[in-house]
């Protein structure tokens, strides 16, 4: 029994014979032009053990499609992975003469101090500053999955300790590569190992990392409950950041009903080198915070917040959006 790889109708075979594969209608490698399909994990996502397209050894066949392992069984797919990682440590896994092979990550580690840790589709979308000690702060990073969206689930962003990272934590967390795209040239691709908290930093140090943007990115468009709080598609596309770190002396949180959920719309307006702004709150902690408080505005004064550019939103013509993804106070909300 073998295993096949099958591309553009062309059939390439592995050698030497895999004991593993029931049958060759039952398991086989398939080249698709979709996301993979995974045999097992959750429906968002699942480990990197589980992914052949984060997997080392699979990962060397892939050119423009993704490669997709289909089993019924979870046993038989890992069995196949290991038979191949084992394969390729012997020398002897040979491919079809001109398929290209792909060069391995390296996976390293950085250390960022989280600015933000809010909520994105479902899951998380956590962002900082890269820490190289005390005073010394480098570029911004923001840690993605390798999902569509690029969100990270709940159990890929936990420390060691089975822990969320809080604002100011010192985090050090492990990459396979980055990945910038468009505006977001921020994005790393996590390695799925637990993340470490090293350290944590006192709210005074962040006057030292703030960004001074002249302006918001470019202050075109709006929504119908925000002021300045989107911009299209390509104006976004124009610029190379999609993160900054900015202070304002107030900040007026607003919490009132959303006419199109059941939920409540939470909103902070401020004034930032004379324009005004009024974005959606997305920062979990700030929120949990309002809820307490009930409907209304309400005033937060001396604060930090950090402010995201979101990707192209399909069900809204592809606009852009402008996030609170973080209010950092002292003491904190």
């Amino acid at each position: 029994m073998t295993l096949s790889l099958q591309k553009s109708g062309r059939t390439s075979r592995l050698s030497p014979l895999c004991p593993f594969a029931p049958s060759p209608t039952r398991c086989r490698a398939r080249i698709f032009r979709m996301r993979w399909q995974r045999p097992y994990g959750s429906v968002q996502g699942a480990g990197s053990n589980g992914c052949p397209y984060r997997d080392p050894i699979l990962r060397r066949f892939l050119s423009t499609p993704i490669l997709a392992i289909r089993s019924r069984s979870v046993a038989s797919s890992l069995k196949i992975r290991h038979y191949l990682r084992s394969a390729r440590r012997k020398g002897s896994l040979r491919t079809r003469p001109g398929n290209r092979q792909r060069k391995e990550r390296e996976v390293y580690s950085k250390r960022i101090v989280c600015l933000a840790n809010s909520t994105k589709t479902g899951g998380r979308c956590i962002a900082g500053k890269e820490f190289k000690g005390r005073g010394k702060y480098g570029a911004w990073i923001r840690p993605i999955g390798g999902r569509e969206t690029d969100e990270l689930s709940i159990s890929e962003c936990a420390l060691e300790a089975g822990a969320q990272p809080k604002l100011l934590d010192v985090i050090e967390v492990p990459f396979q590569g980055a990945t910038p795209h468009n505006h977001q040239s921020e994005n790393h691709l996590i390695y799925l190992k637990p993340w470490r908290k090293v350290d944590k930093i006192a709210w005074s140090e962040l006057k030292n990392m703030t960004d001074q943007p002249a302006r918001l990115w470019n202050n075109h468009d709006h929504t119908r409950s925000g002021q300045f709080d989107c911009m299209n598609r390509e104006d976004a596309f124009s610029f190379s950041t999609s993160l900054a770190l900015i202070w304002v002396p107030r900040l007026a949180a607003e919490v009132s009903p959303d006419p199109r959920k059941t939920t409540k719309d939470y909103r902070g307006s401020f004034v930032y080198m004379g324009d005004t702004y009024k974005l959606k709150i997305t920062d979990p902690a700030a929120i949990e915070s309002l809820k307490g408080k009930g409907d209304g505005i309400h005033e937060v004064k001396d604060a930090f917040l950090t402010i995201s550019l979101t990707e192209p939103w399909k069900k809204d013509n592809n606009r852009c959006y402008k996030l609170i993804a973080a209010i950092i106070t002292n003491p904190p909300l």
